[in-house]
């Protein structure tokens, strides 16, 4: 039997998830719902400059792929070269506390 003429299920679900390690520095979090052929989420994540990305997005076949980034917050670190990411997030959430609310 092709594959084009099994039953097929209805797409929906959900799901989030966000990360804290105090131990490595990563803070990121993430959620997406998708409910026939409309998806819908947003992820943040700490940039290297101690900024945090944004993005919130929309999927649909009229619209197709559509996403919004915002960057939140100022740069602390002017060169970074030198710095792993687990030293700019650590130096990011001591000096922004107003930042932990995020994830």
């Amino acid at each position: 039997m092709p594959f084009d003429s099994l039953p097929q299920a209805y797409p929906k679900y959900a799901y989030d998830y966000a990360v804290k390690d105090a131990h490595t520095g990563d803070a990121k979090s993430q959620w997406e719902t998708r409910d026939g052929d409309v998806v819908k989420g947003a992820y943040s994540l700490v940039e290297p400059d101690g900024t945090v990305r944004v993005v919130e997005y929309t999927s649909d076949k009229h619209n197709g792929f559509n996403a919004i980034v915002k960057k939140v917050g100022t740069v602390k670190i002017k060169d970074f070269s030198r710095l792993n990411t687990q030293v700019v997030q650590r130096t990011l959430r001591e000096k922004n506390p107003e930042l932990e609310n995020i994830y």
